[in-house]
């Protein structure tokens, strides 16, 4: 039994070897062992890249703090039982702890029995970087998404005045797609756009882009909890959004936010409505920082709670501000956190 177990250990963390270079993943502590890790429900299995890491820890117990890439819904929860079913088979002084992004997806990890606490991850965004600027405001709407289908660009194409921030996801042939946007929107204003294509931009660089809009699109019907959302909040914009899954809802109130139904023309007068509207952009800014606090609560409250039972305090909101980075995750290769 022992060499079968050996044999299947050595396996798998082999193939994570080989499959995959790099992850989301940060050190949260030494001691004990914790890790922020992000959950990629689009790959074989998004544990195979921590077998590597779990393999250097097999005699210790290690924490694994997992946020959700996507939303969590019934395909998912059929993949972590299988996927963490054979993680805990070969590794089971480790634990796993999701982070929920929502309530109600907090309440479906519970009802499957995985450990699991309420913080949604855009609470890990720099509210430092993302601010209001005091700068001309040239178009009336931006939308912040990758060329890919699920973000559904075409319901921008009736609102005339449009900044756009988009890049081309690594590992997706999107030619169709971004073909049909380039038509549908060619009067936009495309932020990153160079004679050679599309460059990435700095966070400062997309907030500054932010500051130069009145209104703010999510026009997804799924997806995780879409960062963008939450950085044009902090700098100050409202936003048009429609019914989706995910978790970005969170943040959104009747003040800072509307919620239409998915028609590109229902969309377009909501921005305008909105811009009639003017909310202040600092409300807007300031009740989307107290609500961020209390998320970053919950998971200060889980480190300590972890770090206490196993013998230590520690009193981990002291140390918050000199470990917290923007997004406090890193695509990283797992010997870059040892």
């Amino acid at each position: 039994m022992a060499n079968k177990y050996v044999k299947e250990l050595k396996k798998w963390v082999q193939y994570a070897a080989n499959s995959f270079s790099t992850c989301g993943l940060e050190r949260v502590s030494s001691a004990p062992h914790i890790f922020r890790v992000l959950y990629q429900g689009d790959r074989l299995d998004p544990f195979l890249y921590l077998y590597s890491l779990s393999s250097r820890y097999m005699n210790e117990r290690v924490y694994y703090i997992v946020s959700f890439y996507w939303s969590v819904n019934e395909w998912t929860i059929g993949n972590i039982h299988k996927d963490l079913a054979r993680f805990k088979r070969l590794f089971r002084k480790h634990t796993v702890i999701f982070l929920a992004n929502s309530p109600e997806e907090l309440e479906l990890l519970k009802q499957n029995n995985f450990n699991a606490v309420l913080c949604n991850h855009n609470c890990f965004v720099d509210e430092n970087i993302y601010r209001p600027l005091k700068q001309e405001k040239k178009f009336d709407a931006v939308y912040d998404a990758r060329l890919s289908p699920f973000k559904r660009h075409q319901l921008a194409e009736k609102i005339t005045s449009l900044g756009l921030i988009t890049y081309i996801h690594d590992f997706s042939n999107q030619e169709e797609y971004t073909t049909m946007v380039k038509r549908k929107l060619n009067y936009a204003h495309w932020f990153n756009k160079t004679p050679d294509g599309l460059r990435h931009l700095s966070a400062t660089e997309v907030n500054e882009a932010l500051n130069k809009c009145k209104v703010g699109l999510c026009l997804s019907a799924e997806e995780g909890a879409m960062y963008a959302s939450i950085q044009y909040l902090l700098a100050g914009l409202p936003v048009v959004n429609v019914p989706n899954k995910g978790g970005r809802d969170v943040f959104f109130d009747g003040y800072n936010s509307i919620t239409v139904e998915p028609e590109a023309g229902i969309v377009a007068e909501a921005v305008k409505g909105m811009i009639d509207r003017n909310p202040d952009p600092e409300t807007i800014r300031n009740n989307t920082i107290q609500l961020m606090e209390i998320h970053r609560n919950y998971f200060i409250d889980l480190i300590n709670q972890i770090g206490k039972g196993e013998g230590y305090d520690l009193n981990f909101k002291e140390k918050w501000d000199s470990l917290f980075y923007n997004k406090f995750i890193r695509w990283v290769s797992y010997k870059e956190v040892l």
